[in-house]
Formats: C-alpha cells, sequence, structure tokens
C-alpha cells in the first residue's frame, strides 16, 4: 500500500499483457520459457520411465520446479506439475541421478560457472518509478469501474465503513446489513484494519496516506465472507454429526448407556478431517513486518513525536513468546565477529613486492592498479586460510597443494566477475524491454555494458577438490522410525 501517483502515460496495453501473464505464472506456478530462445528442455520428447509415461510438458514443468525448489522437494514438485505423484518425481530424480553420476565418472561434464545458472534482474529507480505511475493508472482505472458497479448494484450502502455500515438510506439494505453484521465482527475487523494491518509508522503502510478515508469494505465482499462462513459452518456441523455418529456408534458396542451427545472432540476432529485450524492463526509476528510502533502506555496527543520511545520488536516478540529467533541471530553475530587468528598457519602468496615510490611518482596508474592486484591477492590468500579453518575440509599439508587453491579461488573470483558482467547485460536488455512496454524514453541514457569475452573455463572447482559435505546424501544412512523404535527387540 502506498499513495497513488499521477500517471502521463497512455500506453498500457502491452503492461496489461505482461500483468496478465505475471498473474498467470502465479496462479499456475510456473513460468514457461521464452519459445524464441534456443532451450534444449523445450526438445525434451516424451519418454517412458519405469511405468510411467512422461509427457513433453511434464518434463519442462518438473525441470521447471527442480531449478525452483530443489531436489529435496519432491512433495512440491509433484504438487506444481500436478499429474505426478511424489513417487514417479523420485523416480525421475534416480534417473536422473543416475546418469550424471556416470557421465561424471566418465570425466564427460565441464563444471558449471555462475554465468550458467540466470540471476534476478535489476530494473533502474526511474524505470521502477514509471512502472509504478503505470501500474497506478490501471488500478485507479480498475478500482472506478468496481466502485461504479457495486454503486450499481447495491445502492448507497454499496461501502462499509467504520461507524456507519449500519446508517444506510436503503431500505433493502438496511434488513441485509444488520444480518451479515451479526453473524461476522466487521466493525472490529475495520477497526483492526485501521490500528494494526493499514497502520505501519512510514507512508507507503499507513492508511492516512492512501486517498479515500477510513478503511472500507464493499458489500459484495461482505457477502462473499458471509458466504464462505456459511459454507463452512455447513459443512463444520455435517462433518461434526457424522464424528459423532461414528464414535457413539462404536462406543455402544462395549458401553450400550452411551447417549445420543455430541462432544468438544467430535467438532475437533471434524476440523481436522476439513482441513480446518484449530486455532486463530498467531498475529504477533505481524508487529515487526508492519512496522509497527508499540509503546508501554498509549502517547498523549499533546505530547510529540520524539518525547516517548516506542519499545523494540524484539522485546515485544519475546513478551508475546515468539522470540525463538533470537538465539539464531546471537549466533550469527557471534560468528561474523569472529576474526582470523594470527597464530594459525597462512598459505603463503607469491604476491610481489610493492614498487619503490619514485616509481609510483612517475606510473601512478602502474602503481594503482599493482595495489589493486596486491589487495586481490590478499582477498584470495583470506578466503583460503577461511575454507581451511572454518569449513569441514582437510587440512593443507603441502605448499603445493595451498598453491593450487589459491589459483581456483583465483579462478573461481574471475568467473564471479565474468557472471557479473552477464548479469549486467540481462538486466540492461531487461530494462530496455520495460522502456518499449511503457513507450517511453528514459530520462537518463543507460550504456550497454557488453560482454567480455569469456575466459578458460575452470576444470576443476574447489568445493570437487576439498571435501565441504556437498555430498552428504550419499554418507547418510536413513532408517525408518519403527526401525529406530524396535531395534533392539
Amino acid at each position: 500500500m502506498r499513495p497513488m501517483k499521477k500517471a502521463k502515460a497512455s500506453h498500457i496495453h502491452e503492461y496489461l499483457s505482461l500483468l496478465n501473464e505475471d498473474i498467470k505464472h502465479a496462479a499456475y506456478q510456473y513460468v514457461s520459457k521464452d519459445r524464441e530462445q534456443f532451450d534444449e528442455r523445450i526438445a525434451l520428447p516424451a519418454s517412458q520411465i519405469g511405468m510411467t509415461t512422461w509427457t513433453s510438458m511434464e518434463k519442462e514443468r518438473f525441470f521447471e520446479s527442480l531449478g525452483r525448489l530443489g531436489r529435496d522437494d519432491a512433495a512440491g514438485i509433484a504438487q506444481r506439475i500436478r499429474s505426478k505423484g511424489e513417487m514417479e518425481v523420485r523416480q525421475y530424480m534416480k534417473l536422473l541421478q543416475d546418469g550424471l553420476a556416470a557421465r561424471r565418472q566418465q570425466n564427460e561434464l565441464d563444471p558449471l560457472e555462475l554465468a550458467d545458472f540466470p540471476a534476478a534482474l535489476e530494473l533502474s529507480q526511474g524505470c521502477c518509478e514509471a512502472l509504478e505511475e503505470l501500474a497506478d493508472k490501471i488500478a485507479k482505472r480498475q478500482g472506478n469501474s468496481e466502485d461504479a458497479s457495486e454503486e450499481r448494484e447495491h445502492g448507497q450502502g454499496w461501502l462499509i465503513y467504520q461507524g456507519s455500515h449500519f446508517d444506510t438510506a436503503d431500505k433493502e439494505a438496511e434488513t441485509d446489513i444488520p444480518k451479515l453484521t451479526r453473524v461476522l465482527r466487521v466493525s472490529e475487523w475495520l477497526a483492526l484494519s485501521e490500528r494494526f494491518f493499514m497502520n505501519a509508522p512510514t507512508e507507503e503502510g499507513n492508511w492516512q496516506s492512501v486517498n479515500g478515508g477510513l478503511p472500507s469494505l464493499r458489500r459484495t465482499a461482505l457477502e462473499d465472507y458471509f458466504s464462505l462462513a456459511l459454507m463452512l459452518t455447513k459443512r463444520l456441523v455435517s462433518a461434526t454429526l457424522y464424528m459423532a455418529a461414528s464414535r457413539i456408534r462404536s462406543e455402544r458396542g462395549y458401553r450400550p448407556e452411551t447417549r445420543d451427545f455430541v462432544k468438544k472432540k467430535d467438532v475437533q476432529a471434524a476440523a481436522l478431517s476439513l482441513g480446518l485450524a484449530m486455532q486463530k492463526p498467531p498475529l504477533t509476528r505481524c508487529v515487526r513486518r508492519l512496522g509497527l510502533s508499540v509503546y508501554e502506555d498509549p502517547p498523549r496527543p499533546d505530547e510529540d513525536d520524539g518525547e516517548r520511545e516506542p519499545i523494540s520488536h524484539d522485546i515485544v516478540e519475546d513478551d508475546l513468546g515468539v522470540g525463538e529467533q533470537q538465539g539464531i541471530g546471537r549466533i550469527r553475530h557471534y560468528m561474523e565477529s569472529i576474526a582470523l587468528s594470527s597464530g594459525e598457519s597462512s598459505i603463503s602468496s607469491d604476491s610481489p613486492a610493492a614498487g619503490s615510490s619514485s616509481e609510483e611518482d612517475e606510473h601512478p596508474d602502474d602503481s594503482s592498479q599493482e595495489q589493486t592486484d596486491s589487495e586481490e591477492k590478499e582477498e584470495i590468500r583470506y578466503e583460503a586460510e577461511e575454507a581451511i579453518l572454518y569449513s569441514a575440509v582437510d587440512s593443507v599439508q603441502h605448499k603445493r597443494a595451498g598453491q593450487a587453491l589459491l589459483r581456483r579461488i583465483k579462478a573461481e573470483r574471475a568467473a564471479e566477475r565474468y557472471a557479473d558482467s552477464v548479469d549486467a547485460q540481462a538486466s540492461y536488455q531487461e530494462e530496455k524491454r520495460m522502456w518499449t512496454i511503457l513507450g517511453k524514453q528514459p530520462s537518463e541514457m543507460t550504456i550497454d555494458p557488453g560482454l567480455p569475452p569469456s575466459g578458460r573455463r575452470q576444470k576443476i572447482s574447489v568445493d570437487a577438490g576439498y571435501s565441504v559435505g556437498k555430498d552428504w546424501r550419499d554418507k547418510t544412512k536413513i532408517i525408518s522410525e519403527w526401525e529406530a523404535r524396535y531395534e533392539g527387540l
């Protein structure tokens, strides 16, 4: 939520197509690949794996979900594919892992570089503001259209806000709104939005900075909530009666005097069978997320803003019983404060000695370049020390092994620089496409960063030369719960 901006753009058809496409991707949890670009996964033919047939579209969804969720979430991958079960997904992943291991033994695979993985695209601030301006224009048009349709359907009582949802001149609404508000606590909903959900200290998260007055609720939305509550209540009552009848019938087999009563556990069992939450959702975590200011006592109207300090979010969450993550934060802070021990043995670096002061005066550019190279080599040496001292790797016993580690780290840093240039080029192309959709010219000319030529690909990474625990799945023994519980029998 943020204040509306006055839009001047008139070219919105392309933006609407982009918006609808993003909505479709969010609904289906799937982002299709650009057909104009070459992608080997698009050409995957349908095949049969075991007793299961995989179509080309299912394979594309499989690899898309695998890249987003990882290979440990087979259930999530199956849910996104929708037409395959968890066991079928695990069977496909097992086939891929076996094939990958076989090709790796034959040295047929080159290590992947960072540039091979697509990164998130970045847009400039001016482009983001232009997109927000056009989004505000579309949102305003849509809101005006919905308001007009709502007013035509329900008359003067189409909008319900705090203190006036009973006061309406529409006779038909006078008989309907009290019926809805007797079931739903609309006044508490609006008060909660006014004081909690839409009351952040920032301008973007406060309802007072948005044109339109107090937080309100449309009549159609209230009717939808009422229909939803009525439907869930009917299903809950029906499921409760079924659970109670099953319990009574079972208990009368050994206790004939069991009476026809519905108990609390019948309602709980019915709610669980319907997938309903048994408790109210916790709202205590919203304090930090919404950026709310919490005071020991409410400040008086005549007080200045700086007279009373709000309670910190850590204290609020600790008092509300949601401070279990504080231990992780303290551990992270402790780990960050640890410095490299000066008494530990360091790997020698072959950095050249710095030039004399006279040479620096004669060649300032060369001196700056030498200083940059020296700083980079020093960072490489520190990174190698950290890899040895603070990671689960074997200690380097020989100087040659240490030099090999330094060269690999240097190659990885070069690969990182190349990946940064690839990401910059991709961001440039995406921003150029966004300006084309907006039908505008950027206020500041964007410079094409270009793409430097790729250097020699790294034959082996640091992780491949030193074990850092990436193969923990192969070394971990998994047993069933009953095996661990009844192992001694």
